[in-house]
């Protein structure tokens, strides 16, 4: 028993070891693998059913020390660099730097399948850890994972070979690829890219989509969705696709994006990028628990029928706390959630709320007035609020999105993690007007992209865009170029 006790403790002082092959396969036998990616991931690894992307993939990274994978969501790509790492361990003796924007990707995704794979192939040798793969006594070969941070990070990795793999590169700075390019500079070293289209034709990842050798991930070609049933789990579906037409439409950026694997055309500029979006979400889960801040502001963007959803923004400082989500409400029943919601936060209901005036909206505000909440008007079609606004912004909705930009930039706000929220973000987009000006893409281009109204986004751009309060009295609040309404009161002067 004592001994049973000793090999406990030796485990837990491993720490973050997962799983160890003790048995060795001679180099012998792995040389015979060499220029042979297909063969490996076959023999060794054990995967018997490959995707023509995957193979096509495979014979690019064999030919060339530049390559992009880029397309569809679920086809496999992080699979294919898990297997593709462990060939350059295995065979090409590499030190293979994997890095991301979010360690996540790395812990969860790229880990998670080379475990898999490690796993079905016993006689190679090695530690697993959670993010490294080490070999016994050789130490200029194996699997180091780096979330992408700060550029010094990245650069202290020298072996006779290096490979540097980017995962989940539509997220990443220019500087990761700058780095990964200094770092394999060997003969035969390599540089491999991997992620999606959402960001559209811009940035670092599709620039190299454009000059490297690329390879496409369609999930029309997909054996899945090629033969009518599951011939790998996990991967796209006939089913998926008539989902996703019926959300977004053949023609959707969306549906182009992370169905075809192409990067939509457009003559307008993404708004938002999934980098500084997943930062806000991240910041939000180190505060989570934490007692905020600053003063406490409330948005709602109110919808009555359909898909779209009213939304109520809750706003600590500079922290989202949360968003609040109902449907098919009539006006009456919006404005009884608010002032319940209200209550629940503690806040007087002349505290007040803001609220998306047009359409629908004008329904709520009245309702609001009668019950007593002090109510702020927002219409996005109106004046931007200063002179130096009205020569930059077409409108009050183009000023605000714009504001909630610069705040994300800044890294100045948390948002809760919501995948809802970061779809209607990253369908944004905004272009110059023949005036000079920003303008947004309207709500009905947005609608016809992502099967609803950006209801989140513009609840969120509410209360971070809009001007704070500058001056508090009893009986009413100014706020920026606007002032509050007391209820039953004609607005102030």
């Amino acid at each position: 028993m004592s001994t049973l006790i000793d090999l406990r403790g030796l485990w837990a002082d491993v720490g973050d070891l997962q799983e160890a092959h003790a048995r060795r396969l001679a180099s012998a036998d792995l040389a015979r693998y060499k220029g042979d990616i297909e063969g490996f991931v076959r023999g060794v690894l054990r995967v018997e059913r490959l995707t023509p992307a995957q193979l096509e993939h495979f014979q690019a990274v064999q030919e060339d020390r530049r390559v992009a994978a880029y397309g569809a969501n679920g086809c496999g790509k992080t699979f294919d660099d898990a297997a593709i790492a462990l060939y350059l361990v295995y065979v090409e003796g590499s030190l293979v730097i994997v890095t991301s924007a979010r360690e996540g990707q790395l812990r969860d995704q790229f880990m998670r399948d080379v475990r898999v794979l490690f796993q079905s192939a016993p006689d190679l040798d090695g530690e697993l850890h959670t993010l490294a793969l080490r070999r016994p006594g050789d130490a200029h070969s194996g699997i180091i994972c780096v979330a992408a941070g700060e550029t010094s990070r990245l650069r202290g990795f020298h072996a006779p070979r290096v490979a540097f793999i980017v995962e989940e590169a539509q997220g990443c700075p220019d500087w990761v690829f700058d780095v990964a390019e200094m770092v394999a500079v060997g003969e035969h070293d390599r540089v491999l890219v991997t992620g999606n289209c959402d960001l559209g034709q811009q940035g670092p990842f599709w620039r190299r989509c454009q000059t490297w050798r690329a390879i496409r991930f369609n999930s029309d070609q997909h054996p899945n969705v090629v033969e009518g049933r599951t011939v790998i789990p996990g991967g796209p579906t006939r089913e998926s696709r008539a989902q996703r037409v019926a959300d977004y439409g053949e023609d959707s950026p969306f549906f182009i994006a992370s169905w075809l694997g192409l990067f939509p055309a457009s003559g307008d500029y993404a708004l938002f990028n999934r980098e500084t979006i997943w930062a806000a979400f991240e910041r939000w889960r180190a505060l989570r628990g934490t007692r905020h801040e600053g003063l406490l502001h409330l948005a709602l963007d109110p919808a009555r029928k359909g898909p779209d959803s009213s939304v109520l923004a809750v706003r600590y400082g500079d922290v989202l706390e949360e968003l609040i989500v109902w449907n098919k409400a009539r006006t009456t029943e919006s404005a009884d959630r608010v002032v319940l919601e209200m209550k629940r936060l503690g806040v007087r209901l002349t505290h007040g709320v803001t609220v998306d005036e047009p359409g629908v909206g004008g329904g709520v505000v009245d309702a609001l007035h009668r019950m007593g909440v002090c109510v702020r008007e927002y219409n996005g079609g109106s004046t931007p609020s200063t002179p130096k606004a009205q020569k930059k912004f077409r409108n009050r909705r183009a000023e605000t999105y714009w504001a909630l930009r610069a705040r994300l930039e800044r890294g100045a706000i948390a948002l809760p993690p919501d995948d809802k929220l970061a779809d209607e973000l990253l369908a944004m987009d905004w272009t110059e007007g023949p005036d000079g000006r920003v303008q947004i893409g309207s709500k009905d281009e947005l609608r016809a992209r992502i099967g609803r109204s950006p209801d989140r986004a513009d609840a969120v751009a509410m209360v971070f865009g809009s001007r704070e309060p500058v001056r508090w009295w009893v009986g009413a609040v100014e706020w920026g170029a606007g002032r509050w309404r007391e209820p039953g009161r004609p607005e102030a002067g």
